[in-house]
């Protein structure tokens, strides 16, 4: 769903991405396909502008762009390193996009489609934009939650080690930040101080 609740975006079986109108639940736009075989995608994303639509296939090793007015394809990009864990999201301004197979995450400049800097040497499985600003949350498959600056930088490194990560959030003001790993464990930190706020585990199994 959009941030406004106005459209949403699905993609089924036939590879197909579709815009719809969420009032009426009429076809608003369907996004012109890549050329050569039809892509199975697992993950979308779009900014709260609304005025681009990403998919990221179910291995992880491409994700495509669109312009979600015309319906034009914009960029593509690639993983050469997937590990069947796809992850897409964009920043709140639609200035960044980030993408992960699983393992190095891939962040672009929207403006151009250049790449801007890669997040090296981990396996991140989960990733998701500060909503207030331009920093980086993710989480990998060795338990390891950082926040990263839009340069690379790590800002704090919150957690080091532990069961693989499967979720990732900030809140909505971005004062704080949480993670869920594969034993059920969560954990809320301040992303500014880095500051371990809460723990629970109120499921003792696989969030």
């Amino acid at each position: 769903y959009s941030a406004d609740g106005t459209t949403f975006v699905t993609s089924g079986g036939d590879g197909a991405v579709r815009i719809w109108d969420a009032a009426n639940g009429t076809l608003v736009r369907e996004l012109a396909h890549p050329r050569g075989k039809p892509q199975r995608y697992g993950r979308l994303a779009m900014p709260l502008d609304r005025k681009l639509i990403a998919a990221i296939d179910i291995k992880g090793d491409v994700a495509h762009v669109w312009d979600a007015v015309t319906g034009s394809l914009l960029a593509e990009v690639r993983n050469d390193d997937a590990a069947e864990s796809p992850a897409i999201a964009f920043s709140s301004d639609g200035r960044w996009f980030a993408s992960t197979g699983g393992k190095n995450v891939r962040v672009f400049d929207t403006r151009t489609w250049k790449l801007a800097f890669t997040i090296g040497e981990h396996r991140i499985r989960r990733l998701v934009f500060d909503p207030t600003g331009p920093r980086l949350l993710t989480g990998d498959a060795t338990g390891d939650v950082a926040v990263w600056a839009m340069n690379g930088v790590r800002l704090q490194h919150l957690r080091e080690s532990g069961e693989p990560i499967d979720a990732v959030a900030f809140a909505p003001d971005g004062q704080l930040v949480i993670a869920a790993s594969r034993d059920g464990a969560v954990q809320i930190w301040h992303p500014d101080s880095g500051k371990l706020i809460s723990q629970f585990n109120p499921r003792r199994s696989k969030i």
